[in-house]
């Protein structure tokens, strides 16, 4: 339940994606967020917190925890990943997590990533295999869940719960095998 506090529905330019808010090495709440280069220009962001239902799809849910603007800090279409910082850290009220993030380059073993599909609240998908390194991405095909419009931006969490990469591309929108590309975050950081 930590972990799925990281991540913002983001509102931009008519369009929308999912975003992780993500830690810095001195742990000082600084309110980072990666999300999808290919999501456009996030400036003028509204991030939405804790757009989720109360329960297991059912439930109320509300976009009414919101900040505005952002400032860019690095992009890369190599990796499809971009940083922001927020314009101010997000309030105690809005319950944020601040997610950890892995460089390390190897396989990062079974992975879950939580997304706001079709601009709707979080939904989770599993993986219970090993992500495959594909270049400057990792595939990955989800046993449980997918990924949907929307979902492109949205942290890929290895199993110490640590952000390895934004969401990026899939290979159609069918359950059961759909494949989904996520850039590795080591290797856009290292850049």
């Amino acid at each position: 339940r930590d972990i799925q506090r990281s991540v913002m529905f983001v509102l931009m330019g008519g369009g929308y994606c999912s975003a992780g808010l993500i830690n810095n090495t001195a742990g000082d709440g600084t309110p980072y967020f990666l999300t999808a280069n290919h999501c456009g220009d996030m400036t003028n962001v509204v991030a939405v917190f804790g757009y989720e239902n109360a329960g297991c799809s059912i439930g109320p849910s509300t976009q009414a925890k919101t900040i505005s603007g952002a400032t860019l800090l690095a992009a890369s279409t190599r990796f499809d990943s971009q940083l922001y910082q927020l314009s101010s850290a997000p309030p105690a009220s809005f319950e944020p997590f601040y997610a950890g993030w892995e460089r390390n380059l190897s396989q990062p073993g079974l992975t879950i990533r939580i997304s706001h599909p079709n601009g709707k609240p979080k939904k989770i998908a599993r993986d219970n295999d090993t992500p495959l390194v594909n270049g400057t991405r990792y595939q990955v095909t989800f046993a449980v869940g997918k990924l949907e419009p929307g979902s492109s931006g949205s942290p890929l969490f290895n199993s110490s719960k640590r952000v390895i990469g934004p969401a990026c591309c899939v290979s159609d929108f069918t359950c059961n095998g759909q494949w989904a590309m996520y850039g590795r975050f080591g290797g856009f950081w290292a850049q």
